[in-house]
């Protein structure tokens, strides 16, 4: 057992640190079993005290060590006293150091002293089972912050195959998370030195990452020095649009897991621990379920929002088919809603961990009937953090789902992009809500009522006033005032109305980004989301080629009338795409009319995050072929 787990854990732990790094590894127990960390400077000490106060670490030799990382594997089990431990420590580490912490989870104190009495493992001095809270209670006590912290090992043993798939795809799963047997805390500490404020500033810079074995050197060489002490972050995607969600308002979350959008909920559910608890009472101002399925957790969220919370949910391709009917609900009832689909490879089960953009359509027309959603497509972790609070506001003000188009290669995996920015002079903005002052002053309640000519009515929360505004709502058709009607005047004029509202939020969502040329081109490129990083290289290597292209990334749907402008200025269009059916180019030709012929589908479907040297090949093959002179028939 502990050589299958000494193994596994120093993979683990290969994840946070570099080759080169100083590592000073505190043997509990002094014992040979070590982790034998390869291509690192390391130092190992004898560290834990049964005694109070009497620390038995070599702190001047720490100190002198300068380490990179100190590792207390399974320390705070023997420690007499762990505040008192850690506090001490703290004092021979540098600013920058980090501490690795192993420990077990209480849940498994029987099983390992049984264990123990079967003599299957070693006796052991344990006095100390810390549940993860009261670690992270510790840490704080003893002036270090949290940096990260996961649990690992739910077959610490090794059987063929088992132990792969338990640790491997089962381990890192709500409600089998809780089951592992190690946890694993990264801390650094804090307050060790106080800023030079006479120091110009640093810059941070934000590179999400996800499996990056290869790659974090790169990034690096790749940016440029911006300040005298730069900082690079890395953050998924994923987690920036959950914070995203935290920053614009959301309290209730309703989710049910699927790849690859559960570490989005999960990632929601952590931001909240620190962001969403009230100061005094303790009590955490969020509701969080994971619902039975993917139709119940939408229902939840429509139900939550019609009661005047901010409300998401987060899923992927499949979810969205099963949410197709609650969808049209929250369009025709007009009730707001986010949902951040992180899309994968469909259709059916399709390939759950590979990219693509093959939700577009199932999205902008969810449900039966003539519909209409709002799109949002970020290019990066950055744009989901920002687009993933905006549509909170977004949703309010047009009273409507609004759908954050994530992707898997978004969400999962790595880009370098700028810090995330909030405006702390924010304020929510909830659109049209009628007040019980206002219906009170006699103003006219209509909750179909187009007042203003922009498509959007007033509505009321459910409770506003004793007798007047909205006390229940449902998906049948009906008049301006709410009373049902089947007359088939009374209902265009609101299917009439709500498609005033979709040409209104045209000027509300993100509006398109434009990019030409160095020289006038009757050529462009059409983009969207996560195409974003391989577009820019492209137009590179295009350029070297000769091939000169404007470009227009567009980043809501519905399209602002730039969209049709720009197709309209060049001859030909490049419509770069993640699908195999050209569902962006399907959208731009039936919401603009545009002939199709002008848009030249470039498509990239095999799951694989697309390449610029996929798109400057398909695009330069096309271009070398306009320019072909054709043969003139020779006449006898």
């Amino acid at each position: 057992m502990r050589k299958y787990l000494y193994r596994k854990l120093r993979e683990y732990l290969d994840l946070y640190v570099r080759p080169g790094d100083r590592i000073a590894e505190i043997d509990a127990r002094e014992t040979a079993e070590r982790l034998k960390f390869q291509d690192h400077e390391l130092l190992v000490l004898p560290g834990t005290s049964q005694q109070i106060g009497q620390p038995r670490v070599n702190l001047e030799a720490l100190a002198e060590f300068r380490a990179d990382y100190v590792l207390l594997n399974g320390n705070i089990h023997y420690e007499a006293d762990v505040q008192d431990f850690l506090e001490k420590l703290r004092l021979a580490l540098l600013p920058s150091t980090r501490v690795i912490i192993t420990f077990y989870s209480t849940l498994w104190k029987p099983v390992l002293r049984l264990a123990t009495a079967l003599g299957v493992r070693a006796k052991t001095p344990e006095e100390n089972w810390i549940a993860s809270e009261d670690v992270r209670s510790l840490l704080l006590l003893a002036n270090y912050e949290l940096v990260q912290q996961e649990s690992k090992f739910l077959v610490p043993i090794y059987i063929p195959l088992i132990s792969y798939l338990a640790n491997r795809f089962l381990a890192p799963l709500p409600g089998f998370r809780q089951l592992n047997l190690l946890n694993i805390a990264v801390a650094r500490p804090i307050g060790l030195s106080a800023p030079d404020r006479s120091k110009a500033p640093s810059v941070s810079v934000v590179v999400p990452a996800r499996n990056e074995a290869g790659n974090i050197e790169a990034a690096i060489l790749r940016t440029p020095r911006m300040g005298p002490d730069d900082e690079l972050i890395f953050i998924e995607g994923n987690s920036a649009a959950a914070l995203g969600a935290v920053y614009g308002g959301a309290t209730v979350c309703a989710w049910y897991p699927i790849t690859p959008s559960s570490s989005l909920a999960d990632a929601f559910t952590g931001h909240c621990r620190r962001l969403r608890v009230d100061p005094v009472t303790k009590k955490n101002k969020v509701a969080i379920v994971q619902a039975e399925d993917e139709l119940a957790s939408i229902g939840m969220v429509i139900g939550a929002a019609w009661n005047g919370a901010r409300a998401f949910t987060a899923t992927s391709g499949p979810g969205i088919s099963l949410m197709q009917e609650f969808l049209g609900l929250a369009y025709f009832a007009e009730i707001p809603a986010v949902i951040f689909d992180v899309q994968r490879a469909g259709p059916s089960t399709g390939m759950p961990t590979r990219t693509q953009q093959c939700d577009l359509i199932s999205c902008a027309y969810a449900s039966h009937g003539d519909t209409k959603h709002v799109l949002l497509f970020p290019e990066n972790p950055t744009e989901a953090f920002e687009f993933g609070a905006q549509a909170f506001d977004l949703a309010d003000r047009l009273q409507a789902p609004v759908f954050v188009m994530l992707d898997l290669d978004i969400g999962m995996n790595h880009h370098l992009c700028r810090p995330l920015k909030w405006d702390d002079s924010h304020k929510y903005d909830r659109g049209k809500v009628m007040t019980a002052a206002d219906l009170d002053a006699g103003k006219e309640f209509g909750r179909y009522l187009d007042v203003d000519g922009d498509g959007i009515p007033y509505r009321t929360y459910p409770g506003t006033h004793p007798t007047k505004g909205s006390f229940f709502t449902r998906g049948t058709s009906r008049d301006r005032y709410a009373r049902y009607s089947e007359e088939g005047s009374v209902y265009a004029d609101n299917m009439q109305r709500l498609v005033r509202k979709f040409e209104t939020a045209q000027d509300m969502v993100p509006r398109p980004l434009q990019a030409n040329a160095a020289r006038p081109t009757k050529y462009g490129v059409i983009y969207f989301g996560s195409t974003a990083p391989a577009m820019d290289e492209a137009i590179g290597i295009l350029e070297a080629r000769g091939h000169e292209l404007d470009r227009l990334r567009i980043r809501a749907f519905p399209f602002h009338s730039s969209v049709a402008s720009f197709v309209a200025d060049h001859d030909f269009v490049y419509v770069i795409e993640q699908n195999r059916d050209a569902q962006l180019r399907s959208l731009i030709v039936n919401e603009n009319g545009i002939d199709p012929v002008r848009l030249v589908p470039i498509l990239h479907f095999d799951g694989t995050p697309i390449t610029a040297r996929f798109i400057a090949g398909a695009i330069g093959d096309h271009q070398d072929q306009l320019k072909l002179t054709p043969l003139r028939k020779v006449v006898s």
